[in-house]
C-alpha cells in the first residue's frame, strides 16, 4: 500500500511538470509568432519603400527617354544626364536601407547610377537578374545572392524589369539594399541570450542574420522544416527544430512578406526557454520525493502500530 501511493505522488507531479513545459514551449511559440510578425512588418515596409523609388527612378528614366526621342527604336535605352543622377541621388538621401540605385540596359550596361564609381557592367550576381528577367517578365521582383562589397559590407540587389510599350525587355531598374541596416535594426530587437533573427530569400537563402554570422550569409535552407513545410503551403508558422547554424534545439517562428519574395525568422533556444522550468522540476522533485518518503515511513510505522495491537 505504502509503495502505491509512492507511485501514485510520484505519477502525479510527473503529469504536472509535462503539462508546465507544454505549457511554457506553447508561450514560448506564441511570443516568437508575435515577434515575429512585427518584425516582418516593418521590414515588409523598408523594403517597400525601396520598391516604390526604384519604381519612380524607372517611370523617370522612361519618361525622360521618350521625351527626348519618341521614334526611338525597341530596346534602345537614352544615357542618363548629370542632373538625372543628381536628382535621383537627392531623392535616396536619407533612405538609410538604400545604397544605390542602377538603370541598366537589355545587354547588361549601366546607363544610370546613383554610385559614386559605378562599374560599365553589371557583377554576376545582376547579371543573372537580367537574364532571369529575360526569361520571364512576370516576375515582378528578384533579389539576387548577398555581395559583399569592396568595405567587407553585405549587399543584395532588388531587380524590377524595364518594358517597352510593345512588353519587350529593354533593361531593369536595380536597388543596392544596404543590410546593415536590417541588422541595425534587428539589433534593437530585445531578446533572450541565445535569440537570433533572420532574414532570407523566400528560398531560403539567409540575406541578414542577427546577431551577425559570415557563415550564415548566403547559406541556403530550404530543405529546412521552416521552408519545406511551413512557408511552403502557409504564410507563416512555427516550429521546434534542430538549427543546422546554431547546432541546438530552437523555436522558431517565420512569415513571408506580402509584397516581396522574402521571409523573416525569429528564434529562441529551447534550453533558454525551459531553464525555468527545470529549475521547477528539481524544486517539485525533491518536495514530491520528501512528501512521497515521509508518507510512505508513516504508513509503514502504522502498519506496524497495528500488528502490535493485533498482537
Amino acid at each position: 500500500m505504502a509503495v502505491l501511493v509512492f507511485v501514485a505522488i510520484v505519477g502525479v507531479t510527473a503529469q504536472q511538470l509535462a503539462q508546465l513545459r507544454a505549457t511554457k514551449v506553447e508561450d514560448a511559440h506564441r511570443q516568437m509568432a508575435r515577434l515575429d510578425m512585427v518584425l516582418a512588418e516593418q521590414t515588409g515596409r523598408a523594403v517597400e519603400t525601396i520598391d516604390f523609388i526604384l519604381r519612380g527612378a524607372i517611370e523617370q528614366w522612361l519618361g525622360r527617354a521618350v521625351q527626348a526621342d519618341p521614334t526611338r527604336p525597341a530596346g534602345s535605352v537614352l544615357p542618363a544626364t548629370q542632373a538625372t543622377v543628381d536628382q535621383l541621388r537627392r531623392r535616396i538621401i536619407g533612405v538609410r536601407q538604400l545604397l544605390a540605385l542602377d538603370i541598366v540596359d537589355a545587354d547588361g550596361r549601366v546607363q544610370l547610377s546613383t554610385r559614386a564609381s559605378p562599374d560599365a557592367e553589371l557583377p554576376p550576381a545582376g547579371m543573372a537578374l537580367l537574364a532571369r528577367h529575360r526569361a520571364d517578365l512576370k516576375t515582378a521582383v528578384l533579389f539576387s545572392e548577398p555581395l559583399r562589397q569592396a568595405d567587407g559590407t553585405w549587399t543584395v540587389l532588388l531587380s524590377r524589369p524595364i518594358e517597352d510599350v510593345d512588353q519587350r525587355l529593354v533593361g531593369i531598374g536595380l536597388a543596392w539594399l544596404n543590410l546593415q541596416y536590417f541588422e541595425e535594426f534587428y539589433k534593437a530587437v530585445e531578446l533572450d541570450d541565445n535569440g537570433a533573427i533572420l532574414l532570407h530569400r523566400r528560398d531560403g537563402v539567409v540575406l541578414v542574420r542577427y546577431p551577425h554570422s559570415e557563415e550564415a550569409i548566403g547559406a541556403n535552407y530550404a530543405d529546412t522544416p521552416p521552408f519545406a513545410e511551413i512557408l511552403a503551403t502557409q504564410q507563416a508558422g512555427t516550429v521546434e527544430m534542430e538549427s543546422p547554424l546554431e547546432h541546438s534545439r530552437r523555436i522558431l517562428a517565420i512569415r513571408a512578406l506580402r509584397s516581396s519574395p522574402l521571409a523573416v525568422n525569429v528564434s529562441v533556444g529551447a534550453a533558454e526557454v525551459l531553464a525555468g522550468w527545470r529549475s521547477e522540476t528539481e524544486t517539485f522533485a525533491a518536495a514530491a520525493t520528501g512528501v512521497g518518503l515521509v508518507l510512505t515511513a508513516l504508513m509503514f510505522q502504522l502498519a506496524r502500530r497495528s500488528r502490535e495491537v493485533e498482537t
